[in-house]
């Protein structure tokens, strides 16, 4: 069920990107379990090519804008090149950044020996996945949230209502007043110099 909602949660802003944290999540479960099976500098060197691997998607989506349109396409062209002009316009997927982070954490403690290996791929997509942390953090090791995952919590009626009662009075705090207020300060946020400190 958190998987499902986490990956609705975050395919909500782009569907497409959804297969990213699913990828890096395999590669970084796959990765661990190959860095765990050796021993010594080939372990080093394991925990390295993974790392290198899961690091790969980051740095094409963050730099593949920069590289293409402000320095290749400049070179080629012998001049600068405008908005309009730019022929890559990659959007950074969702927490690319924090999914490739916490996939190395896991990863560097599995190589440590400070976290066994997840046996199941799903329990590591529910820490990578955790909606709640997913997009502002902070990173947690996976000693710190895996084993709560995994926990058989009981499943009662009044843990329900709690959970959609607290749900609900969020949403409606953000619609009723968080909304109402913004329609207030964005103007004065958009032209700060128009507005004197009492108005």
């Amino acid at each position: 069920m958190l998987i499902i909602g986490s990956s609705f949660f975050y395919g909500f802003w782009n569907p497409v990107y959804v297969i990213l944290p699913f990828c890096l999540t395999l590669l970084g479960w796959r990765g661990a379990i190959w860095i765990d099976s050796a021993d010594g500098k080939q372990k080093f060197w394991r925990l390295v090519c993974t790392i290198t691997l899961l690091l790969l998607p980051l740095l094409f989506f963050k730099y593949t804008n920069f590289l293409i349109n402000d320095f290749l396409l400049p070179l080629v062209q012998f001049r600068s090149v405008s908005e309009s002009e730019k022929y890559v316009d990659l959007a950074l997927p969702l927490g690319i950044s924090f999914i490739t982070f916490t996939l190395i954490s896991y990863v560097v403690d599995v190589y440590k020996g400070l976290f066994q290996i997840e046996k199941q791929v799903k329990w590591l997509l529910g820490y990578i996945l955790f909606f709640p942390q997913l997009i502002a953090g902070p990173i947690l090791r996976p000693s710190q949230l895996l084993p709560q995952l995994k926990k058989n919590q009981p499943r009662h009626r009044r843990l329900w209502i709690t959970g959609l009662t607290i749900f609900t009075l969020g949403l409606v705090k953000k619609l009723i007043f968080a909304d109402q207020i913004s329609r207030t300060i964005d103007p004065i946020y958009a032209a700060p110099d128009m507005f004197t400190s009492w108005e």
